[in-house]
């Protein structure tokens, strides 16, 4: 059976409600409706929505006060228009929001976009589903310098110009350090979420082992460091090797390396 087309009175109403529960001290409901049902669904809309950000991002309502935090939680849900009808990917949203069209506000916290990528990564590491098709590997092998390695689906390293991990309410730096920070967010082997704190050349091994510049290809240890010298000329290979090697046995301790291909075997992710 057909669904009647709604009438243009019906989606005027429709917009003007829509416009009521993004906003209601700017924007009066629709006079047909029952204003103390307008109010409740104007709460329960805005509760929910609130709810879930606090939940996602506590480090930043912590540093804020309840003005500062419900003024920022109002403005994203008057001005962003989200792309999914997910709560779960609201944290996403939020993040997309402050990095696109958040109006430039003096009273913002100079790291509140890092911050709240940061928080959001450790929520999608914690939910991100498993690989539909299982990763086939050898978890015995210990010789990661000339085995081809597979990388935990679940490993993000990161770079921000803030510390964002060591940031709370009595450290909140005004302007950024002079060098930057490298990050690895990575679900463990307990399926919690955990983080390394890296340097900029094991931030980039790592980001080289992951193997997207190789269209997935998984590199071996030896093959990665060698593509890292080349990238810094100013440290010789063998000084790469010395310091890389203990770093792989590091990461296939905590869980961010899995192992090593199967030979003969097709890896498919």
């Amino acid at each position: 059976m057909e669904q009647p087309t709604p009438s243009g009175d019906f989606l005027a109403m429709q917009r003007a409600f829509a416009a009521h529960l993004r906003n209601p001290e700017k924007h009066l409901p629709p006079t047909e409706l029952d204003q103390r049902r307008a109010a409740t669904y104007c709460e329960l809309f805005y509760n929910n929505v609130e709810g879930f950000i606090r939940n996602g991002f506590p480090v930043i309502f912590s540093l804020m006060s309840h003005q500062e935090w419900h003024s920022l939680i109002r403005d994203f849900y008057e001005q962003h228009e989200c792309r999914t009808p997910y709560f779960t990917a609201v944290g996403r949203e939020f993040v997309a929001y402050l990095e696109s069209e958040r109006a430039a506000c003096t009273d913002d916290r100079p790291f509140l976009l890092e911050l709240a990528y940061y928080e959001w990564l450790e929520v999608d590491v914690r939910i991100c589903p498993d690989p539909e098709v299982d990763m086939i590997y050898d978890a015995s092998n210990d010789d990661l310098l000339d085995s081809p390695i597979v990388m935990s689906p679940f490993v993000r390293p990161v770079q921000f110009q803030y510390p964002v991990h060591q940031i709370k309410r009595d450290f909140q730096p005004k302007t950024p350090p002079e060098h930057a920070t490298f990050l690895v967010v990575y679900r463990n082997r307990d399926e919690g979420v955990s983080f390394l704190t890296v340097n900029v050349l094991t931030w980039r091994l790592i980001q080289l082992l992951q193997g997207e510049e190789r269209g997935g290809k998984p590199w071996t240890g030896r093959q990665a460091m060698e593509a890292l010298a080349a990238e810094a000329p100013q440290l010789p290979l063998s000084t790469i090797l010395d310091f890389g090697a203990p770093f792989l046995s590091e990461l296939k301790d905590k869980g961010l390396i899995l192992g090593s291909t199967v030979p003969g075997v097709l890896l498919t992710i």
